[in-house]
């Protein structure tokens, strides 16, 4: 790639511009999932190629159709598409390069080598401004010598071919420094991924600026691109934040500034991008609801991300079965069975007052009581959706490339489209993802999760599993007591009339939902206050379970644990169990409809015998 025999380019408009970026981003995404091999730094999660990819992808179907020539108009798309678009650290930090590109560029048509090398000059300093603690030999390092070569060569040459050409043997010089700069990419023998995906971009990028047509372009990045690095050998960090958080946020008077600050003391890895009308957060966090409360305040939440990068780390780093156990969030399990056994959460959402939440992630059952309790005069009622056919599979696709198959489990087709969206995932996702109907929901659907996950640890099959599992959906039940009808009132579950006259009698419905009830809820007896539930229910679990005969049981509820305490007792004095009995708060989605207060047992009777 020699400058001599390439034509000279002597200025860039938007449509220059859109080309080259569809070439770079294209050079990226053919690589992903090389950068995610190597990906050590901030968390070695394995995803920094695909979150790359994603934003980019994300421009790029932005801009395609696009044919303005202005180049600040094109480069404003850019930016606005990058912050919605952002995914991860890399993603962002890239997200808020363009948006100082935007800001250094606007009111111009064109530009030669001389403003662009001016512009890129200050828009390299708006992400090492955005990242809360910008370490050297990252992204940011390799995007700052590039920028600083650029601006050089600006004031030597005409020619946008001769200018990128410098650029991009300085950037890929810099990438090959950033093994020796950052300890845990010298310990592990990489690049940093993050900085590997940007030489792979500017690499496409430079080669179109030189060939002239896209047509051209093939994968292969232009002959001074370092060589392969070895995958890592070992796992390097195990995150010490689990949550990676992400929110594009809108308003007239963002202060990005204060919401750095506020921020800084919830986790790590934060950068904090955009302007006062329109800004992306990223940040590493334990708890990822008490982030969004945080940021809420700020402006309206356009769209946010939640991942648990532990989740994540186990899978691409450590030993486990050859079958992944994927299941919605409306599965009830107590936090430390879902990490010892490394279940894949894929969230509900759930709407409340023009903004939604992820289920278990960006929203609990104490986050809703309280914002509940808030709207109380707005008789505001939250609504619940299931994940997106497209949640599934992006869960399943990355499941599959580290386990050989997936089964998910999945909460009744009677009260959710849960089961079809995820079984649209799958077939979108491929061979090898096998999804159930379980026919129940919260601890019926923790019950069969964890004898589905622990089937898989001492070696059984996928075909074994789900064998396994269809077996047993018949033999689940659940029961829950409510202590208010207000939810299942203004959810339509109960009229209006027939709610009012019996929170006036103090009567309370017992619920239950198994394959008798079709995976529908179904309203059994009615008994005169919380009390009477209790014991209506223990009456029920007496009749149909044999004393003498071992037997697991869970417990969840909604902000009453000591109702649930008062039948883990009972029915540890009345029954055998198999093992102790597991309590676990209700899923959101679940307390939406039943409400505060309300408590329900779940088990799974024996197998009947002649």
């Amino acid at each position: 790639m020699t400058a001599a025999a390439a034509p000279r380019i002597r200025y860039l408009n938007g449509l220059r511009f859109r080309r080259a970026l569809i070439a770079g981003a294209r050079q990226l995404i053919d690589n992903r999932e090389r950068i995610n091999s190597i990906n050590v730094f901030p968390v070695a999660d394995g995803d920094t190629g695909s979150n790359m990819a994603g934003t980019l992808g994300y421009i790029v179907n932005g801009i395609a159709p696009s044919r303005e020539r202005a180049i600040d108009r094109m480069l404003r798309s850019v930016a606005d598409l990058a912050l919605s678009g952002a995914r991860g650290c890399s993603g962002t930090i890239l997200a808020q390069f363009f948006h100082g590109l935007a800001q250094e560029m606007a009111d111009k048509v064109k530009l030669t080598t001389r403003t662009f090398g001016l512009g890129v000059h200050k828009a390299v300093a708006y992400p090492w401004d955005a990242v809360s603690e910008p370490r050297e030999g990252t992204i940011l390092t390799v995007l700052r010598d590039w920028g600083n070569t650029v601006y050089e060569w600006s004031s030597r040459t005409d020619d946008f071919v001769e200018l990128l050409q410098h650029a991009y043997r300085s950037a890929a010089r810099s990438l090959l420094r950033t093994r020796e700069t950052l300890s845990v990419l010298t310990l592990a023998g990489v690049v940093d991924a993050g900085a590997q995906g940007l030489v792979h971009m500017l690499a496409g990028i430079t080669r179109f600026i030189t060939a002239g047509r896209i047509g051209e372009l093939d994968a292969q990045a232009p002959e001074e691109v370092i060589e392969e690095n070895e995958i890592p050998g070992e796992a390097v960090e195990n995150p010490d934040f689990r949550y990676c958080t992400q929110f594009v946020l809108e308003g007239s008077d963002i202060d990005v500034g204060r919401i750095r600050t506020e921020l800084s003391v919830m986790g790590h890895d934060l950068i904090v991008a955009g302007s006062a009308a329109r800004a992306k957060i990223h940040i590493h966090s334990n708890f990822p609801g008490l982030v969004f409360q945080n940021v809420v305040r700020h402006g309206d939440i356009a769209s946010h991300r939640v991942e648990d990068m532990r989740a994540q780390y186990r899978a691409a780093h450590t030993a486990h079965p050859d079958v992944a156990i994927a299941v919605d969030s409306a599965c009830d399990l107590p936090a430390d069975v879902i990490d010892t056994h490394n279940l894949h959460i894929v969230p509900c959402i759930l709407d409340f007052e023009g903004k939604s939440y992820f289920d278990k992630l960006s929203i609990t059952p104490e986050i809703l009581f309280s914002l509940q309790r808030d709207a109380q005069s707005r008789r505001s009622h939250p609504t619940t959706s299931q994940p997106s056919p497209a949640d599934f599979k992006g869960r399943y696709e990355f499941l599959r490339r580290h386990y050989k198959s997936v089964l998910s489990l999945c909460m009744s087709s009677g009260i959710s489209g849960t089961y079809d969206s995820a079984r649209a995932g799958a077939k979108l996702a491929g061979d090898n993802v096998d999804v159930i109907d379980t026919k129940t929901v919260s601890i019926g659907l923790g019950l069969l999760v964890r004898t589905a996950a622990e089937a898989v640890e001492r070696g059984a099959t996928r075909e074994e599993v789900v064998a396994l599992i269809n077996q047993l959906i018949p033999r689940v039940r659940i029961h829950f007591t409510v202590r208010t009808l207000d939810n299942l009132i203004r959810g339509g579950r109960v009229s209006r009339m027939k709610g009012l006259a019996a929170n006036l009698l103090h009567l309370k419905p017992i619920i239950r939902l198994n394959v008798e009830t079709q995976g529908k809820p179904e309203q059994g007896a009615t008994v005169f206050g919380v009390k009477g539930g209790r014991k209506r229910i223990l009456g029920i679990m007496e009749r149909e379970i044999d004393p003498r005969v071992p037997m697991e049981f869970g417990i969840a509820h909604a902000n009453a644990e000591e109702d649930a305490l008062w039948f883990r007792d009972r029915i540890a004095e009345r029954f055998t169990l198999a093992r102790p009995v597991f309590m676990a708060e209700v899923t959101s989605v679940l307390a939406a409809h039943i409400g505060e207060g309300a408590v329900g047992v779940g088990y799974i009777l024996p197998e009947r015998k002649g």
